[in-house]
């Protein structure tokens, strides 16, 4: 756990990746980050951050790379940008909408690639506003049953979206915030000018609120967040529908389950430590709630699913505002789901 002290130093670490799902099966790795503190006339006071990693997966000869980072620079910039290459990543695919189901469960494999982003610039009091972009482009579907689903996006292509970002800031930290609020509006149109095999809309709200407490021991929080997810106005690919899962968005439900044309979460979590006298080492509780429809405003039937866990902290870079995680969640449609990483989850 951490407690927000001032002007983060250096710092360049790595971690083993070890990870299992039973889609993937075992995938091994190694990761980087490096911190970087913030520039003298950067408005947020935030320190930049890059990271990448690199992991085989054992089952079907995958392999993921990935790099990313969060630049805070000067006269109030941010550029935050991901670079990703998969081949052969395997996935599960359990039917579109209403229909969704775990009998209906297909795996499925593709090779794909994605830039995405955005370029900000700040215009007042935490205020800041600019154009995000997402590129991406996906090989065929490899189904693993003999009976291939006729859907949207199974024979790949690209995709190329561009549109505008709002974000309102004001937490007092970016890796391990105690006070304040996020708002982030992002809204990406496909298929402009013809670019790109589909053509479609995407908007994606993110609420997020941190209450600082004392409960049980002083420098606990109680961290929020809401996310609304919806597409529209056109064919979406099967693999870009708005869903309901994440490590980070929603622990505990299976990716790619309950996916459909708009989803919705809202969730909860008490962070904490297990004495005042040594932070090194802490606690969290969560729950949530989401749900999926292709209209949440018109004919909507609520099938609400249920999340609730429990996680442990470390300090990997003690005072440094990064906390190694272990959490284990639980639903109430019957899934477990176990998740190690590093930082907050939201």
């Amino acid at each position: 756990m951490y407690q927000n002290s001032g002007r983060t130093a250096k710092a360049l670490y790595g971690i083993p990746i070890v990870e299992y799902s039973s889609e993937t099966g075992f995938m091994a790795g190694l990761g980087l980050r490096y911190i970087l503190p913030s520039k003298t006339d950067n408005r947020s006071g935030f320190p930049s951050v890059a990271a990448a990693r690199l992991a085989y997966g054992f089952k079907n000869r995958q392999l993921t790379a990935a790099a990313e980072a969060d630049i805070y620079a000067i006269k109030g910039w941010q550029l935050h940008g991901r670079l990703s290459y998969s081949v052969n990543e395997l996935s599960y695919y359990f039917g579109a909408a209403t229909a969704s189901s775990r009998d209906h469960k297909q795996s499925y494999s593709s090779n794909s690639f994605l830039v995405s982003g955005g370029i900000l610039r700040s215009v007042f009091n935490g205020f800041s506003a600019g154009l995000g972009y997402s590129l991406q482009h996906n090989s065929a579907s490899v189904f693993e049953g003999l009976v291939q689903p006729v859907i949207e996006g199974v024979k790949g292509g690209w995709l190329v979206g561009f549109g505008p970002v709002l974000r309102l800031e004001g937490r007092n930290s970016r890796l391990f915030p105690t006070r304040g609020h996020l708002m982030e509006a992002t809204f990406l149109s496909y298929g402009v000018a013809g670019l790109g095999n589909y053509r479609y809309n995407d908007i994606e709200l993110d609420l997020r609120k941190y209450l600082p407490t004392d409960l049980f021991v002083p420098g606990g929080v109680f961290a929020l967040q809401a996310i609304y997810n919806g597409t529209w106005g056109g064919g979406v690919p099967f693999y870009k529908l708005p869903y309901l899962t994440g490590e980070r968005a929603l622990r505990g439900i299976w990716r790619n389950l309950y996916s459909n044309q708009q989803v919705f979460s809202a969730q909860g979590e008490f962070r904490s430590y297990f004495n005042s006298y040594n932070r090194k080492y802490g606690y969290v509780v969560f729950a949530g709630m989401a749900d999926g429809a292709e209209n949440l405003f018109k004919n909507y039937k609520p099938d609400i699913k249920l999340v609730y866990g429990t996680g442990l902290r470390m300090q990997l870079l003690p005072g440094r505002g990064l906390d190694l995680r272990l959490d284990v969640a639980f639903t109430s449609k019957r899934d477990v789901g176990v998740y190690f990483g590093t930082g907050v989850s939201f």
